[in-house]
């Protein structure tokens, strides 16, 4: 039987700032008959004002752009390519500088692990992909897209799937600023990672990285030392199997919240930062069931984040 993509959307209704924080959201969903979704992104492909979504299908082996029609609340579904292999994760951004949101995807059935390039055609579509990278040994996730090295060119980042005895490697892909990509690897120390974030955690002006380790069962802040070298330490643990975050300022107290998915305990959760610099758990759903990727946008134009999510049932 087919499972079904069901992508809730959970719109922010208050959040109290007192000592406790309380977070409550209404749900709605979209759903298709497809297979396996494993990756969600959304972006404005037309730069038309409206919230379009990308998700990559890892047994349907395609990516797929849902594009909003106008101003009616309805998607078209527009394929963008069709042969991916275990499509598994998606990012976007202008990595050719000419003012459109591009996608990088992965690809991770063992022996064919692919990195693909997917150029926006600036009419609400995308040409066909380029190749970054393929790999018979890697299986290349959590990409992310940043100019991690400051010079004016989108790069991006990748973690692999790995156990907790073989780590294996956060890797940083410099852009030379035309859509062409050179592999650093600054971390081989990186277990089971599923997701990165580049911000500016100490407030230094460098990008550290935050990534959500699966198995390692934590979120691990990687501190930017200059140079791009980094120093790996704990941000919050305990965490069952994180499968994917986001981050975003729900208590406005100018420290970076995270929301984070549960793929085991089928929960998404958000941590809010306090006075001691610790972070206080929300439960925000108990009960999705493998929940994958987690998205932050504003669907109703109300000011206030919604959080989409991705999971199969």
């Amino acid at each position: 039987m087919k499972k079904r993509l069901t992508l809730l959307v959970l719109g922010v209704l208050a959040l109290y700032t007192a000592h406790a924080q309380f977070v409550i959201f209404d749900v709605s969903r979209f759903n298709t008959n497809v297979n396996q979704p494993e990756s969600i992104v959304h972006l404005d492909v037309e730069k038309d004002g409206d919230a379009d979504f990308v998700v990559a299908f890892s047994k349907d082996k395609r990516v797929v752009l849902y594009r909003k029609n106008n101003t009616e609340n309805k998607y078209s579904v527009v394929p963008m390519y069709s042969a991916l292999d275990g499509a598994a994760d998606l990012t976007k951004g202008d990595f050719n500088n000419d003012g459109f949101e591009d996608i990088i995807a992965s690809g991770t059935v063992a022996g064919n692990h692919r990195i693909v390039f997917l150029e926006n055609n600036k009419t609400g579509g995308f040409r066909q992909f380029e190749e970054v990278v393929k790999s018979t040994s890697n299986a290349f996730i959590g990409l992310e897209a940043v100019d991690l090295d400051q010079d004016e060119d989108l790069d991006f980042i990748s973690v692999e799937f790995s156990t907790v005895s073989a780590p294996g490697d956060l890797i940083f892909w410099q852009n030379d600023g035309s859509g062409s990509f050179t592999q650093n690897v600054l971390s081989s120390n990186s277990v089971d990672a599923r997701q990165t974030i580049t911000l500016d955690y100490d407030k230094d002006g460098d990008l550290d990285i935050v990534s959500a380790e699966g198995l390692g069962k934590k979120l691990a802040l990687y501190t930017n030392n200059g140079s791009l070298t980094f120093t790996k330490k704990t941000l919050i643990a305990d965490l069952n199997i994180c499968n994917s975050m986001a981050t975003h300022d729900f208590n406005n107290d100018q420290k970076p919240d995270f929301l984070v998915s549960e793929y085991v305990g089928d929960m998404v959760k958000l941590y809010v930062s306090n006075a001691s610099n610790t972070y206080d758990l929300v439960v925000i759903n108990a009960a999705v069931d493998a929940p994958g990727d987690v998205e932050l946008i504003d669907f109703q134009n109300d000011g206030r984040m919604d959080i989409l999510v991705a999971y199969n049932y």
